[in-house]
Order: structure tokens, then sequence, then C-alpha cells
């Protein structure tokens, strides 16, 4: 996510506001739009290119590849964490149940051979192992889901936010968000399309 730095008469404002932006954009808000008046229309047009997201890339990551990993791509560091606590949690979860269910289906091997207690040992924590596979698997799913939705939302909340302090208008694009559609025996994502209305003045 690299910047143009340009410069001109107002140089210094144009600096300062982009490293308020830098420094957080949502916690930064009244400040920038006081900076921002001391720039040009052309200056805050180059400022809302140049810092604008792109929720592409970063819900690729996070369908792909999951942990929250698109949400930090996209400056959401709060719901990455929060995507990234759950993964992780569950990833520990399937291996400490794998972990219990080897060691007691290995360790009558090393002894004396099974016993009846052993086979009955084996099939809980098989039993174990399945219903929490089947349940962090259940929970990954929709973290996963979760992720898509929330970066979108979340960048575009960014760029409407970053239209509105620096030119004072919900931005001139398109926005896209994905929303969960659930049924009683069936789920999916829908598209949802936000077309700015052109102003007739």
């Amino acid at each position: 996510f690299s910047k143009a730095v340009f410069l001109s008469a107002s140089g210094d404002a144009v600096l300062k506001v982009q490293s308020l932006i830098d420094g957080g954009l949502f916690k930064n808000t009244s400040q920038i739009t006081e900076f921002s008046g001391q720039l040009t229309s052309e200056e805050k047009s180059r400022l809302i290119d140049d810092n604008r997201l792109d929720a592409t890339f970063p819900m690729y990551m996070n369908g792909a590849l999951g942990y929250g990993i698109g949400s930090f791509l996209a400056k959401d560091y709060i719901g990455g964490a929060v995507h990234c606590s759950i993964d992780v949690a569950c990833n520990v979860v399937m291996i400490a149940m794998f972990a219990v269910y080897a060691k007691s289906l290995f360790s009558p091997l090393s002894n004396k051979g099974f016993s009846a207690g052993d086979a009955d040992s084996i099939v809980k924590n098989m039993k174990n192992y399945l219903y929490a596979g089947i349940a962090t698997t259940v929970i990954l799913l929709v973290n996963r889901i979760a992720q898509i939705v929330s970066v979108t939302v979340h960048v575009n909340k960014y760029n409407r936010t970053l239209s509105q302090v620096l030119a004072g208008t919900a931005g001139n694009k398109t926005a896209v968000n994905l929303f969960p559609i659930l049924d009683d025996r069936k789920f999916g994502l829908g598209i949802n399309f936000s077309i700015p209305r052109r102003s007739l003045s």
C-alpha cells in the first residue's frame, strides 16, 4: 500500500493530513477535517485516491488463508486480532484432542497390548475427537465467512469516512458488501451493491 507524496503551496498541510491518516483514520477524523480546510480540491482528491483501500485482495486472503490476514492488510487490526484468535483457538483444540486420541491409541502398544478398558478408552476418545472436530470445523467455517464479510464492511466504511473527512462527501465510487444468508437447511453469501446517486446540481 504505497502512497505517492506530492508537494504544493500547501504541502505542509498535505503531509500533516497524510501523517494523521497513517496514524489512524478513525481516531483522527476531527483533526483531518480541520487540516483539510487548507487543501485544494485537487490535493483532497489525490489524498483520497492514494489512501483508498481495495477489498479484493484482503477478501481473498481472509477467505483462502484465514487468521484475519486480510483484515490486517485492510488496517482492521481489531477485527484481524479477533478472527486470528478464533482460528488459532480452534486449531489448538483440534491438535490437543488429536494428541489425546493418539496417546490412547498407541499407549497400549508400548505396554502389554489392548485390553477391554483400553478399547473403551479408545472409542471414547475417538468420539470426543470426532465431536470436537465437527464443532471446530463449523466454528472455523462460520469465522471464515465472517472474515470475508467483516473486511468488506470495514473497507467500505474506511473509504466512506476518508471521503467524508476530506471532501465532505460519501464518495463517488460503487461500494460492494457481502452479507450472510441463513436458512433452515442452507446458508450462503449475498452481494449488495451501493451505487452513489449523482448530484443534479
